[in-house]
């Protein structure tokens, strides 16, 4: 997603960012990789429950770094919001 460009101090910030963060098994992390919405999503290492905290938690990030969110992404957090409870 254009890391390569990006300054030190993003790359720092976004690595250490406990928003970005989420503590997982190795197996989890391996599956998961760099993985977005449309390739990846919690129920895919059996925790369908997280899907809507992850979506959200995914678009929060996006939005403070100005990252880009493919077209395929961004229909994945959207048919997954609409699965979720107020």
């Amino acid at each position: 997603m254009g890391a390569k460009d990006w300054s030190q101090d993003k790359r720092e910030a976004i690595a250490n960012d406990p928003d970005n963060l989420i503590a997982v098994d190795g197996p989890a992390n391996q599956s998961k990789s760099d993985l977005g919405p449309e390739d990846w999503m919690p129920t895919d290492s059996g925790n369908p429950a997280y899907d809507c905290t992850f979506v959200a938690r995914y678009a929060f990030v996006a939005d403070k770094y100005e990252l880009p969110v493919t077209p395929a992404d961004h229909k994945a957090m959207t048919s997954t919001i609409e699965t979720c409870e107020n």
